[in-house]
């Protein structure tokens, strides 16, 4: 439907799209294929999610308006490309970059503003001014019990929370390893991940089939970190902080990622359907947040390590480029390097997905290597 719809309104790739005649002559046959198909994923995530997930999570809001703004963004880049006068680049780097920043700034103001409520709505966890609070020993199941501390109970048995403290990072493989930030720094970076992880799913988003796959298999892995993450028993065994509420978003995940699979199906090469920056933008985005949401978020480098790796070529393409007059690769982003090797698409799909698959296993292995 959203394919037939944006072929009615004309919403199709572009012809020489791209600086390069070599790329433009690869991607030939690519031209007029719809653009709309972040549209579908948005919808077919939104109406999951409805159904879903709890409406009145405050974690589950936030990140559908995240997506929504982030979405906006990209439907905007993707008609100004279609029918305005900058048909070339959509818009300016600098307008995504405002874009972006101020949808992440706003979700980082809001994490560390997270202040508790008697219903529970905003369950004190990133509040900036939060301190971990003791728990009696008999509360929590045997296996769970650390060290106990003596002389805060009359029982004589209480033990430390691993509830999640304000606005602290959590190195992956260390289990008490944590680095204090503070308000300020924190927003800080949760302006770094959710705008680096945005721009790296709408680097990767190159090839049919490429962004779609590698999203699903980094918000599966975010499906389970956000479950086993709002679980105060199953946090505590595998040494994570744990986040009251953050395991709604685990409904969030999998909803993405059914919808990234429904859209794959019509995306696979020959693609029917582009996702468009209308679908690359918010899905970045949203996995920024939720791994931040959960605590996670230094572990998005190894579980979203393509996307990592696409942004980087293009960096250093960049940065190469101005200091040598001299190209790193042949083509940036990563995978345009691979099809100028002489790879064919289809293969160079399949590999990163591989690869996808093998970063996301080794992800999840933190649970138990901390």
């Amino acid at each position: 439907m959203v394919a037939k719809l944006s072929q009615r309104l004309k919403f199709s790739d572009r012809k020489d799209k791209s600086d390069s005649n070599t790329l433009n002559e690869l991607h030939e046959g690519k031209r007029d294929t719809p653009i709309l198909g972040g549209l579908a994923i948005l919808i077919a995530g939104f109406v999951s999610i409805l159904l879903w997930s709890s409406l009145t999570n405050f974690y589950v809001l936030l990140v559908l308006a995240v997506i929504v703004s982030l979405g906006l963004c990209g439907f905007v880049d993707d008609y100004v490309k279609t029918f305005g006068a900058n048909k070339h680049s959509g818009l300016t780097p600098r307008q995504k970059l405002l874009w972006q920043a101020g949808t992440a700034i706003v979700a980082g103001v809001l994490l560390v503003q997270f202040q508790g409520d008697k219903d529970g709505f905003l369950p004190q966890a990133f509040a900036s001014d939060h301190k971990p609070v003791v728990q009696c020993k008999h509360e929590l199941p045997a296996p769970l019990v650390k060290q106990p501390l003596s002389g805060q109970c009359e029982c004589d048995q209480e033990t430390s929370s691993n509830l999640v403290q304000g606005s602290t990072v959590y190195p992956p493989f260390f289990k008490d390893w944590k680095i204090q930030l503070g308000a300020p720094l924190f927003i800080l970076f949760v302006l770094l991940v959710m705008v680096g992880s945005s721009n790296a799913v709408n680097l990767t988003d190159g090839l049919d089939g490429l962004a779609a796959g590698c999203t699903i298999f980094v918000v599966l892995v975010y499906t389970i970190l956000a479950y086993v993450s709002g679980r105060a028993d199953w946090s505590a065994y595998l040494g994570i902080p744990y986040v009251p509420g953050v395991g709604e978003v685990s409904v969030v995940c999998a909803s993405l990622a059914g919808a990234c699979a429904g859209f794959l199906w019509y995306n696979c090469h020959p693609a029917e359907i582009f996702m468009g920056d209308t679908g690359s933008l918010p899905l970045g985005g949203s996995i920024g947040l939720i791994a931040l949401m959960t605590k996670h978020d230094l572990l998005l480098v190894c579980a979203g390590g393509i996307f990592v790796a696409e942004a980087l070529s293009v960096i250093l393409q960049v940065g190469y480029f101005k200091a040598t007059r001299k190209r790193l690769l042949k083509c940036a982003p990563l995978h345009h390097h691979f099809e100028f090797s002489g790879w064919k698409e289809t293969k160079v799909v399949q590999r990163f997905w591989i690869i996808a698959a093998f970063l996301a296993l080794i992800a999840l292995t933190t649970l138990k290597m901390r």
